[in-house]
């Protein structure tokens, strides 16, 4: 299953402050939050930088990370005063990146090419339930691990597969829970609203039914599914939902956004600078243009730059030798001729959006056609709006990379 989240994830080891396949520092992603959530990583920590005006208690910042990772923490502090860094161990024993392979695979099952975000979480809640039975004991029934392993959990394994799924759908998704319920559920974000979704007791027999009384509901239609303790409102998680998934939900605003409003986003992202003339969008993209636009897409032009921009090429400029050099090393990009790369010749959509879906994890000749390369693009919402199936501008491809990276909200 191809993972939009997954580059984007790796960006934000690269650019302190993105999107993501996963990254060898990363097996779920790396979380970003208003500054809060520094990393998540497959060595087992967890570090919350909260030193950017932020001033919550522990049972504060517990409950905002365990809204939004799928794993038991324990935390501590370090520091004093508003520098305080915390730091998060995972008790259990099982591998996350064994985990993560494993929620892959159910989900390259359950989940089918066309489906809507709503069909994606009912087939999410039905596998659960119908995978899983009511009970257990010790950490791993508060996990997904009891899930996946043991096919036995309490309510809090449930809720947590369901998160776990969910984001690897690209799905927003909360974990939720209740001191004087005794009790966790989930809320996924769909069509502008958080909406309930309880597997737990949407489970009425642990076996092979799935109910749906508490699927996809309103809040408004379940007043008995309270959020108390930690000292977060519902309504305040939901606030911190929609900023944390913002590369998911984005501005609700945004869809009417200008391409040069994009072009100032991936400015201050650091993926696309402009030249001495400023964004020039209207004109069409260089090859040269191209290449460097997609290492910083994959989150790897400080490695680029640390090499010495050795390539079969002579027609490269300085400004962009080391990145077509990683590309040409990596078999990312081919020249044109053995000895030519073709900087100054123009880009095609075409080979930008091969550019991006490679980026994103998709292979040539397997996932899509270099031919119909935009056709792919169109169907995952990241084709321009107005691209009119000829010209190609570097304000197209601006457009392009904010939507597939989800800083705009992709096409419908």
């Amino acid at each position: 299953m191809k993972k939009i989240l997954s580059l984007v994830l790796a960006l934000s080891v690269a650019l302190s402050c993105l999107l993501l396949p996963a990254s060898a520092a990363s097996s779920y992603e790396t979380l970003i939050a208003e500054g809060l959530i520094e990393s998540y990583d497959a060595g087992r920590g967890l570090t919350l930088d909260a030193a950017a005006n932020w001033s919550a208690d522990l049972s504060t910042i517990l409950t905002l990370v365990t809204a939004v990772v799928p794993r038991n923490f324990e935390l501590s502090q370090e520091g004093d005063s508003r520098y305080v860094t915390y730091f998060g161990i995972y008790p259990e024993s099982v591998d996350d990146a064994a985990l993560q392979t494993a929620a892959e695979a159910v989900l390259a099952r359950i989940i089918r090419n066309g489906m809507t975000d709503a069909e994606k979480v009912t087939a999410i809640h039905d596998w659960v339930i119908q995978t899983t039975t009511y009970g257990g004991s010790g950490l791993a029934a508060h996990s997904p691990v009891g899930v996946f392993e043991d096919g036995v959990a309490m309510c809090d394994g449930y809720a947590r597969t369901v998160l776990l799924l969910c984001r690897l759908s690209h799905i927003p998704c909360l974990f939720l829970a209740s001191t004087s319920m005794n009790h966790s559920y989930n809320a996924v974000y769909i069509d502008g609203e958080w909406l309930l979704v309880d597997a737990t007791w949407d489970d009425p027999d642990q076996g092979s039914a799935a109910g749906s009384d508490y699927l996809l509901k309103p809040f408004t239609e379940a007043p008995e599914h309270v959020v108390d303790g930690g000292g977060v409102t519902r309504d305040e998680l939901f606030s911190f939902g929609k900023n944390y998934y913002s590369y998911l939900i984005g501005d609700e605003s945004s869809a009417e956004m200008t391409q040069t409003e994009m072009a100032d986003l991936l400015y201050e992202k650091g993926l696309f600078l402009g030249t001495d003339l400023g964004y020039e969008l209207d004109r069409a993209p260089t090859r040269a243009e191209a290449a460097v636009l997609f290492v910083r897409v994959l989150g790897r032009e400080d490695e680029a730059l640390a090499g010495d921009g050795t390539s079969p090429f002579t027609d490269v400029p300085a400004w962009a030798a080391k990145h077509i050099a990683l590309l040409y090393r990596e078999g990312l990009t081919v020249g044109q001729s053995e000895t030519l790369f073709g900087s100054d010749s123009t880009t095609s959509a075409r080979d930008y959006a091969t550019f991006l879906l490679r980026a994103m994890g998709y292979t040539d000749g397997v996932d899509f056609q270099w031919e119909t390369a935009m056709d792919t693009a169109a169907e995952l919402g990241f084709a321009p709006v107005n691209w009119n199936g000829f010209t190609f501008t570097r304000g197209d491809a601006v457009e392009m990379t904010a939507r597939a990276l989800g800083f705009v909200p992709a096409l419908s």
